[in-house]
């Protein structure tokens, strides 16, 4: 056979198979929700896993199909390596964005289903000669390093494409002598802690203004109102645009927080600036 000819009918046998792959890990993702919420409502932990086990349980199955009716081209007659790839690169792409790491589900699956056609089609080649065999095992691991890399980069700014996803004013209360220590974007609020002298602890919550603090429809400038819920402890309400308010709290053993209130001022940030802090566990939403 042509070495040219029998090339290019390894590629197109190699990329049938990697679009295989690139299916199952571009159907689990959209299962997913769009961006990682570390809460009660959390469900993407068990989806990913369990939807990772059925998509390579398809993708092998289809690959090994694939292989047994592939007619004349050479990367669907030798199926065999092409099988565990589904194995490796499936759980790899899923399994860090449910267990922890943040993700967008679009460039993830563009970046995970580019690696894995790359992968198969590099594979591939290993049969056509000596010389694809030595380039291909050389280079087969670059795919998957290049784009563990690229979601590793990623990270921050998925991070902070999470926190614009709420839809809310990206608002962080100053106060002096605090400082802001974790943030947290969750499904209907976004939420800050600082931590201040001996460590007395604030929370803020920016969400849309609920019926029993009303009055913070658009144009409103009411500022600071001073309440106590039902675990007594204060809590101080401030209306920001566009029907949305921000509540701060006092943390568990803290003091009220009427004595901080005239010092506080409402800064708008960049998601970025929220993004460079971690997730504080104290800061999830109530179920």
């Amino acid at each position: 056979m042509d070495v040219g000819v029998g090339a290019g009918q390894a590629a197109a046998g190699g990329a049938t198979y990697g679009l295989i792959t690139a299916g199952a890990i571009v159907t689990v993702l959209h299962c997913l929700s769009r961006y990682q919420v570390h809460d009660y409502a959390d469900r993407d932990a068990s989806i990913g896993l369990a939807g990772s086990l059925m998509a390579v349980v398809a993708a092998v199955t289809l690959v090994a199909a694939a292989g047994r009716i592939g007619g004349r081209l050479p990367g669907l007659r030798r199926p065999q390596w092409h099988v565990f790839v589904p194995l490796l690169l499936v759980p790899m792409a899923v399994v860090p964005l449910v267990l922890g790491a943040e993700r967008n589900r679009v460039e993830a699956a563009l970046l995970w289903g580019g690696a894995a056609v790359t992968v198969h089609v590099l594979l591939a080649y290993a049969p056509v000669g000596r010389s694809w065999r030595r380039w291909v095992s050389a280079t087969l691991v670059l795919p998957c390093a290049a784009a563990t890399l690229t979601t590793w980069g990623c990270q921050h700014r998925w991070r902070a494409q999470k926190f614009q996803a709420v839809g809310l004013p990206l608002i962080v209360p100053e106060v002096p002598g605090y400082q802001l220590t974790g943030t947290w974007a969750g499904r209907y609020s976004i939420r800050t802690a600082l931590r201040g002298p001996s460590g007395r602890r604030l929370y803020g919550v920016v969400e849309a203004a609920s019926v029993r603090y009303g009055g913070c429809g658009p144009g409103s400038d009411r500022r600071w109102r001073v309440s106590s819920a039902g675990d007594g402890l204060e809590r101080a309400m401030s209306c920001l645009r566009d029907g949305t308010m921000l509540t701060l709290i006092p943390g568990g053993g803290s003091a009220g927080i009427a004595d901080v209130l005239p010092h506080v001022r409402l800064r708008e940030v960049d998601a970025s600036v929220l993004a460079d802090l971690p997730d504080e566990p104290a800061m999830s939403e109530p179920d």
